[in-house]
């Protein structure tokens, strides 16, 4: 199954919308998504099987690969050759980029272990969709979409106040914190190196008119067939107006304390 994508109605509707071309690419892998939460219903115990099956084996061939590459034994040196140079006559040449076979193929496996193992750890939050399509989730990933795009082709000043703000003597330091601040960090040097961006687009806020749209065509895209997912917008805008406000809120108490 190749990634959900756009159809060129869709992109032509988004680019009408007001979104930039980041912002749409940034989208896309957020079809997916929506799609988990929508899906009919699936046995959870079945699918943890799946899964855990993709993961022990991609992981012993991991394993069984690595020693062939690093294995000084003459029995794994031949193995590995005659794998190389049947990898290479295949017709058509595989167009893969990379000096040898497993310098090519064994960064995609680990890639399919870690997904393997995310969705393990993921698969309590993917739930059936008559029990789901009101929440907020994926119309939270939308709007981060949305947020991220827009901050890729513009400077960040032009998103600053999308920013969460902490006051230091109200917050317990941990490493998420400590993580956020090195990222608020590396974006305020960024900024201070770029000349200042076009503010965000209001229509494109989750209070604007284009907002709902985007996220109607969203779940269009996803294989949502009952039109525009009220509840779900509804339940994200309210939380957004809470975590706005509160960050307002510690704005203008950071703001207080460094002018006393």
């Amino acid at each position: 199954m190749k990634l959900p994508d756009f159809t060129a109605d869709q992109r032509r509707e988004l680019t009408r919308l007001g979104l930039c071309p980041e912002q749409i690419e940034a989208l896309r892998p957020v079809i997916g998504r929506v799609r988990l939460w929508i899906r009919p219903p699936a046995a959870r115990n079945k699918t943890r099987a799946h899964l855990s099956e993709t993961l022990k084996h991609a992981k012993a061939l991991e394993k069984r690969l690595n020693a062939l590459e690093t294995m000084p034994a003459p029995d794994y040196r031949l193995a590995e050759d005659l794998l190389e140079e049947r990898y290479f006559a295949r017709d058509p040449f595989p167009m893969d980029g990379a000096a040898t076979m497993l310098a090519s193929f064994l960064p995609r496996l680990r890639a399919i272990c870690e997904a393997a193992d995310y969705s393990l750890s993921e698969l309590n939050d993917v739930g059936p969709a008559r029990n789901r399509t009101g929440n907020s989730a994926p119309v939270k990933r939308i709007w981060e979409a949305l947020v991220s795009g827009w901050g890729r082709a513009h400077s960040p000043v032009g998103s600053s106040h999308f920013v969460r703000v902490r006051v230091p003597a109200m917050t317990n330091i941990t490493d998420e914190a400590a993580r956020e601040d090195s990222e608020i960090a590396e974006m305020l040097a960024d900024a201070r190196a770029k000349p200042a961006g076009p503010p965000y687009p209001e229509a494109l806020m989750p209070s604007g008119g284009a907002f709902k749209d985007v996220v109607r065509l969203l779940y269009s895209a996803a294989g949502y067939t009952k039109g525009e997912p009220k509840r779900a917008i509804e339940s994200f805008t309210a939380e957004w107006h809470v975590d706005r406000r509160e960050a307002l809120d510690a704005l203008n108490l950071g703001i207080a304390a460094a002018t006393d």
